[in-house]
């Protein structure tokens, strides 16, 4: 175990990426949340294999194969309906479909479905909330959560966006 001082610039990915330790283990073992990370701070570092040897990671390498399916917008639906009965959000329905306007979507349409990962959960936040901090939240890594939800980089997803948050 090791010491570690948090820098001014530093962010939990930093951190993790200096240490090689998953941002969440970090938090963890300090006792914090992402909110409490602060310039000065001194904070326990496990060995970088810790993790591993404990088989107790989270953040293991997770290869999702992705496997195309379809739908079809049953009469009466519109893209919400459908995207609710599928167990998907309305945003990744779109973007897999390369769709601009939810509205042009009409009973009959036959739709691309990602194949999810299993035990895919709903988070929406109640207000602006920076993509890293929701990782940490939820011990997954960014870039997953990124992916899953088709986000770009440094994102801060708005209050009541609905994103796909993967089983860890």
């Amino acid at each position: 175990m090791t010491m570690v001082t948090v820098l001014h610039n530093d962010t939990l990915e930093t951190l993790s990426a200096r240490t090689g330790v998953p941002a969440c283990m970090l938090l963890r073992m300090n006792a914090l949340t992402p909110d409490e990370l602060y310039a000065g701070l001194r904070m326990s570092v496990p060995a970088r294999n810790w993790c591993e040897s404990r088989g107790a990671c989270p953040l293991k390498e997770r290869v999702a194969a992705v496997s195309v399916k379809t739908g079809v917008v049953a009469p009466g639906e519109t893209l919400w309906d459908f995207s609710r009965r599928q167990g998907l959000t309305p945003r990744l329905i779109m973007l897999e479909n390369d769709i601009d306007d939810a509205d042009s979507v009409r009973p009959g349409d036959s739709l691309s479905l990602p194949d999810l990962p299993e035990k895919t959960t709903v988070y929406t936040p109640d207000a602006p909330e920076h993509i890293r901090d929701i990782a940490a939240r939820f011990c997954v890594d960014t870039r997953e959560l990124m992916w899953l939800n088709r986000l770009p980089a440094a994102t801060i997803p708005y209050p009541g966006q609905q994103l796909l948050i993967p089983a860890v």
